[in-house]
């Protein structure tokens, strides 16, 4: 029934974003005794899922490591980097490129980059990426 539940919500969600500049989810993955075929005893009936993001047409993500060097499951941040389009626009895709065409140009024809609008600097925010 949860799995059933979570394709359903990808379906519906994938498609609002088709087209856009929002990260893509990829398949959720089930985090946690629920989904391993087991629970404590106190278990509280909450399902915990991981569902891992895909940068949008434009967009790269690279994961950089801690100031110790090392990639903790807490401390680390995701740059985003704009990359060429131009091939796929001479494909004919609707996207332009985000790096060649001006910025009035983009403004006028598309809607705003994931670095304009889930991002802080260069980098991925948590805050505005979970709302």
């Amino acid at each position: 029934m949860t799995s059933e539940l979570m394709e359903s919500f990808m379906c519906v969600f994938v498609d609002s974003v088709s087209d856009s500049f929002y990260p893509v989810p990829q398949e959720a993955i089930g985090v946690g005794s629920a989904f391993e075929g087991w629970s404590p005893g106190d278990w509280d009936g909450v399902y915990r899922v991981l569902v891992p993001l895909n940068p949008p047409p434009g967009h790269a993500f690279h994961v950089e490591l801690n100031s110790a060097g090392q990639m903790s499951a807490r401390t680390f941040s995701v740059r985003v980097e704009l990359v060429c389009m131009c091939e796929k626009e001479q494909l004919g895709e609707k996207l332009l490129c985000l790096l060649h065409h001006s910025q009035e140009e983009l403004q006028h024809k598309q809607e705003c980059s994931l670095l304009e609008t889930l991002c802080t600097s260069s980098y991925l925010d948590v805050e505005k990426t979970s709302r």
